[in-house]
């Protein structure tokens, strides 16, 4: 991660990532903040295996999301984040599916998709390398703990590693624990704070 000021403040890069992804779901007179974990791509080993073993004894598939999985998609987006109308969402994902620099896999077992990621690589002048970030994951509730998860994080590594990218970012709640045992476990380490600040900009993305 690129060195910051003596202040200690936040990479600016963070803000202008998250502005660029997430405006469309902003309202308001609201402030968050998370950490930030990074996990450095040289010379990392594979920490999945355990988790790859289990998930092994079901019939997953990763694969690249494609426009007709949408509407799985967004289904899934919305056990992490509800929302009354999905239009700004599927506007959002439209979007993404057909931005270069944004990648989302899903995970499907027997047919059936039952999670996703969705990682976003951009050019970092400063570290002189490609950077990728994890925007979102999300596996569905009667899924969860089986593996698939990791093996979803494997595929970004995987990708990111051909993209020469020297660092993975990802944010989390203070709170979610969960989320922090996950990283932690496949090499991520705390670096940063992220502070977020919504507006209500939404209408000009849709």
């Amino acid at each position: 991660m690129a060195a910051t000021t003596s202040s200690k403040t936040c990479d600016p890069k963070y803000f202008l990532l998250f502005t660029t992804i997430l405006s469309g779901f902003l309202v308001l007179g609201k402030s968050h903040i998370f950490d930030v974990y990074e996990l450095k791509i040289r010379g990392i080993k594979n920490s999945c295996n355990y988790d790859l073993m289990m998930v092994r004894m079901l019939n997953v598939e990763v694969r690249i999301a494609v426009t007709q999985d949408s509407d799985n998609i967004v289904r899934l987006a919305d056990e992490l984040i509800h929302l009354d109308d999905w239009s700004s969402r599927e506007v959002m994902l439209k979007k993404s599916l057909q931005d270069p620099n944004c990648k989302i896999y899903v995970a499907e077992v027997d047919g059936k998709i039952v999670g996703f990621i969705e990682t976003h690589v951009f050019l970092d002048f400063v570290e002189g390398a490609p950077i990728a970030i994890i925007q979102n994951v999300i596996i569905e509730e009667n899924y969860r703990k089986l593996g698939i998860g990791s093996k979803l994080l494997q595929r970004v590594i995987e990708e990111a590693e051909k993209l020469n990218a020297v660092e993975i970012h990802v944010w989390t709640e203070f709170d979610n624990q969960q989320a922090i045992r996950f990283y932690t476990k496949h090499g991520f380490k705390k670096r940063a704070l992220l502070l977020e600040r919504e507006t209500w900009v939404l209408s000009t993305y849709i």
